[in-house]
């Protein structure tokens, strides 16, 4: 069998100098701005999480507060409006002349009585001006036109059939 050649083998001084240099160069990375600044720019990326997470806890919450209040003031109001359906039933079958106890309606946006509510259609139709927008405000429906339009508007919504007078 022949015997093959042995070639150029390594010098393995010579690349031990290499490596040397390379490991060299490597450690020259850190000096790159990039990698130099990649600590401080991992912790501000993560300082601005932080805050991200933290200004969204907030307004999460402040969202589920708001959620809350407003679902309150629904119910509330819902309660008021039954309130004021039945009120307004009885009234349309129980007042039959404008001596007769009205059924108080309540005020909408809170669900109390209405202060200076009116007990019977006489006192209604004795209202004055300021007395009628703020029971109309409480209700909820509007303020406009004269005097005798909203002690007419007030008659409609506590359910008092339009015969029934003074």
């Amino acid at each position: 069998m022949a015997q093959r050649a042995l070639g150029e083998q390594p010098d393995i001084t010579e690349l031990s100098r290499h490596f040397s240099g390379i490991a060299t160069q490597v450690e020259r990375f850190n000096n790159l701005p990039a990698v130099a600044g990649g600590d401080r720019i991992v912790q501000a990326i993560q300082d601005m999480t932080q805050q991200l997470r933290q200004y969204f806890r907030v307004e999460i919450q402040q969202v589920r507060e708001d959620l809350r209040a407003e679902i309150q003031q629904v119910h509330t109001a819902l309660q008021a409006y039954d309130t004021n359906a039945t009120a307004r039933l009885i009234n349309n079958h129980k007042v039959r002349a404008p001596t007769h106890e009205l059924e108080p309606l309540v005020d909408v946006r809170t669900g109390a009585a209405i202060p200076h509510f009116p007990e019977t259609i006489n006192q209604l139709m004795d209202l004055q001006l300021a007395e009628a927008n703020a029971i109309l405000s409480a209700l909820g429906t509007s303020t406009a036109g004269n005097l005798a339009a909203k002690r007419a508007r007030i008659k409609r919504c506590c359910g008092i059939l339009p015969a029934i007078d003074r």
